[in-house]
């Protein structure tokens, strides 16, 4: 039996329930990665994470420096530079992409002298890829209020930003686009038999069930293709395994990793995103061998979610 404590309307509450699925994604939805900037303590104006943009913002006669190179920048910029045609002012946003391209071919805003900015050293799926509906990046680009600076920041001052280049940059708000905090099972703390349960310890079953963790699942997606069909995999396959326990007169289900087969730990992300890298030993273990393998091919996966074996590696308690 699981016991869920939880504040509802700040007073404690517990639940009991016989089985537990975190449906919780694998964000941190109360702390936002923090960018590694020297000196940006410094700053005097307003200084926000893109995770919590402040509904009262005011933009007006600011000028933003959005830092990031990734999704998170590519989805911010042109809805700022769209905000900014609407108000007829000009608004100058420069996102510091680094190590690649030149910091001296941004004078134009043009697909032609822009294309060192936006050439990326990683290769696709290396980094989520992030499509950008009808070019609205390049429309932005075109507009004048968006300026692109490839470089890396050297100091910052109480309104402005130095980069290694020599450059200057005023900035009256700086957006720091740096990703997402890893997160899995919401940051709950789980403790079974009184003693706390370290998900980055154990090897996660089919991606779904931790080894030594009784009537638990985490939803758990797909990287390269939509995180739902993910979803799908894992919710198919536990109706199967709860049927399985059903069968069995079972009380629980534990995932276990037989004494004689011995498994090398593995990435669980296959991405070398800042949010994946910084995450580093605190995602659950996968293995170089199945069932304990990355799950990153859905048609092998909706397959063997619904013809496979349920009982593999599972022990069921009565």
């Amino acid at each position: 039996m699981w016991y869920i404590d939880t504040l509802q309307k700040y007073k404690p509450k517990t639940f009991k329930t016989h089985f537990v699925v975190f449906g919780t994604g694998y964000y941190d939805y109360r702390e936002p990665l923090k960018a590694e900037i020297p000196e940006l303590g410094r700053f005097k104006g307003s200084l926000i994470h893109h995770q919590f943009w402040p509904e009262d913002l005011n933009y007006t006669s600011k000028t933003i420096v959005v830092i990031g190179s990734g999704e998170t920048a590519i989805t911010v910029i042109p809805k700022l530079a769209e905000v900014a045609t609407k108000f007829a002012r000009f608004l100058s946003l420069l996102s510091q992409v680094p190590r690649l391209g030149s910091a001296n071919d941004s004078s134009h805003h043009n697909v032609a002298t822009t294309r060192s900015h936006l050439i990326r050293s990683a290769q696709p799926w290396d980094q989520r890829l992030c499509i950008c509906p009808d070019g609205v990046l390049f429309t932005s680009l075109r507009s004048g209020n968006v300026e692109i600076k490839t470089n890396t920041s050297e100091s910052i001052t109480e309104s402005s930003i130095r980069l290694k280049s020599g450059d200057f940059l005023a900035a009256g708000i700086i957006a720091t686009a740096t990703g997402l905090k890893i997160q899995f099972a919401g940051g709950i703390r789980i403790l079974v038999d009184g003693r706390e349960f370290f998900l980055n310890e154990n090897f996660i079953l089919k991606e779904m069930m931790m080894q030594n963790l009784p009537n638990v699942t985490l939803v758990i997606g797909y990287t390269n293709i939509s995180w739902t069909l993910g979803a799908d995999v894992t919710g198919i396959l536990l109706c199967r395994i709860l049927k399985h326990l059903n069968k069995r007169g079972g009380a629980a289900v534990v995932p276990r990793v037989p004494k004689s087969i011995h498994l090398e730990k593995r990435r669980m992300l296959e991405l070398n995103s800042t949010c994946v890298s910084k995450a580093g030993n605190d995602l659950p273990k996968t293995a170089q061998r199945w069932p304990w393998q990355l799950r990153n091919n859905y048609l092998l996966g909706i397959i063997h979610a619904m013809y496979g074996r349920v009982d593999e590696f599972l022990d069921v308690i009565v």
